[in-house]
């Protein structure tokens, strides 16, 4: 269907050539995007049913899982579970703070800010955003120009300073 481009390696090659290489490469992802088939797949629902019930079954796992534990009817080895529902959660989460769990935004909020309970008690998936927002900012302010880094600043920082940053002080 598409000519396949060859992948061009090694040093000494005119700018030139990486520049064809990429109109060509981009030109091949024009066509595949403009096909019906995956233009269908692309369509965000209004209610994500399998995202839905990806979080109602990890917060059945976890809660289960951790009532077995208190009531003494779950070895806490077991507690694994408990871990496993709780990485599983990070899905909806991730996929969230992109935009892609439903077209409301009411409704991507709702379900993202849910699954991220079990990670980050007590923050709506905004926070979250916004949090990663500022350290890929900060990584780039500092490893990309640093002439707009702050002395003394690592491109690290903690949550505690992000969240120091999103609600007006310095963070210093």
């Amino acid at each position: 269907m598409f000519k396949q481009t060859a992948v061009l390696e090694g040093r000494g090659l005119p700018e030139s050539a990486f520049a064809e290489q990429a109109k060509e490469d981009w030109a091949m992802a024009g066509k595949l995007r403009a096909t019906p088939e995956l233009q269908a797949l692309h369509i965000i629902p209004l209610w994500p049913l399998p995202t839905l019930c990806l979080l109602l079954g990890c917060f059945a796992i976890f809660g289960l899982s951790a009532y077995g534990m208190v009531e003494g009817w779950m070895p806490i080895p077991l507690g694994i579970i408990n871990t496993l529902a709780t990485y599983v959660s990070f899905t909806p989460l991730h996929d969230g703070t992109h935009r892609a769990v439903s077209r409301n935004p009411i409704v991507n909020d709702v379900i993202s800010t849910t699954s991220g309970q079990l990670l980050f008690p007590g923050f709506e998936v905004a926070a979250i955003a916004y949090c990663t927002w500022l350290i890929i900012r900060r990584r780039e302010n500092t490893t990309t120009t640093p002439t707009k880094a702050q002395p003394g600043r690592s491109p690290a920082f903690s949550c505690s300073e992000c969240f120091s940053n999103s609600i007006g002080s310095n963070g210093s």
